[in-house]
Parts: structure tokens; C-alpha cells; sequence
């Protein structure tokens, strides 16, 4: 499945638009990767939160 997503082209296009996402994220630009979005909105508080997302997101 992985390797026919490559072949066909669609890993491109689904790369493409998560750039696309990342480049246009608002208030703050990406600085690292991953840099964690939630809710559409990019701040570097949410960072910290990356190690323990389950917790962050479910509590």
C-alpha cells in the first residue's frame, strides 16, 4: 500500500498539501519539525504539549 501510494504519485500530492498547511499556519510560522497545529492555530506554547498529546487532547 505504502509503495503504491509512492509510485502513483499521491504521497507527492498528500506531501505537497501538508507543506501547504504547515507554510500557511497562523499566528506563529512552523520553527521545528513536527510542530504541533491544533484547532488550525499555530503557537510555540503548543509545543510542549507534543510529548503528551493523548493527555493534552483528551483531558
Amino acid at each position: 500500500m505504502i509503495q503504491t501510494c509512492i509510485d502513483s504519485g499521491k504521497g507527492d500530492e498528500l506531501q505537497m498539501e501538508a507543506a501547504n498547511i504547515t507554510k500557511n499556519v497562523w499566528p506563529e510560522q512552523h520553527r521545528s519539525v513536527p510542530w504541533v497545529i491544533i484547532n488550525g492555530v499555530s503557537l510555540k506554547s503548543f509545543q510542549a504539549q507534543m510529548y503528551d498529546l493523548p493527555r493534552y487532547l483528551c483531558d
